[in-house]
């Protein structure tokens, strides 16, 4: 099966391994056991959120667009809702942006110990080098580096431009 977004004058072509277009990164399959496809977060300012997921945390930019209509309408049951997305990865994971241009509510609050609050938990190799980037960058304000009870492993959480907590874990070393 091809890629549903196909033309524009580009190939599209499925990747067997993955699923998804080589090109554009659509998913393809219909064949796909269940699975965590994408987390998505509706952010206020898109190009904020790009530049702190792309420049602090490491991921990379995989498709930008703008959406909305019918479709989008019946999905969210939001009606009237016009939409800028964008598709970011790291490792095998997929994290979907969204900033609503029409239709879109008031910021909710976010707090670490609010229910329905999402935190993301990105693991790295090196913790300590990490943080101290952020910390000079001087543009944000991560909490201190701690040592996690009973696993060994060692976190700090930074926060998004919206204030969702984003931690970067550092897990022991395979012996």
């Amino acid at each position: 099966m091809g890629c549903q977004l196909r033309g524009a004058g580009r190939r599209h072509v499925r990747s067997v391994r993955t699923g998804r277009c080589r090109t554009c990164r659509h998913l393809t399959r219909t064949d796909v056991e269940p699975r965590l496809g994408h987390v998505g977060l509706t952010v206020n300012d898109l190009d904020a959120s790009i530049e702190f997921y792309r420049d602090v945390i490491g991921m990379q930019l995989m498709m930008r667009l703008d959406s909305g209509g019918e479709w989008f309408d019946e999905l969210t049951r939001n009606r009237g809702a016009e939409i800028d997305v964008a598709m970011l990865e790291l490792g095998g994971s997929t994290l979907q942006l969204v900033e609503y241009r029409r239709a879109g509510g008031d910021p909710a609050p976010v707090s670490h110990n609010r229910p329905g609050t999402a935190h993301l938990s990105i693991e790295v190799d090196d913790v300590d080098a990490r943080h101290a980037a952020i910390v000079s960058s001087g543009r944000h304000h991560p909490t201190a580096i701690v040592d996690i009870a009973g696993i060994g492993a060692r976190s700090f959480y930074v926060e998004d431009p919206d204030g969702v907590p984003v931690e970067l874990l550092q897990m022991p070393a395979r012996t």
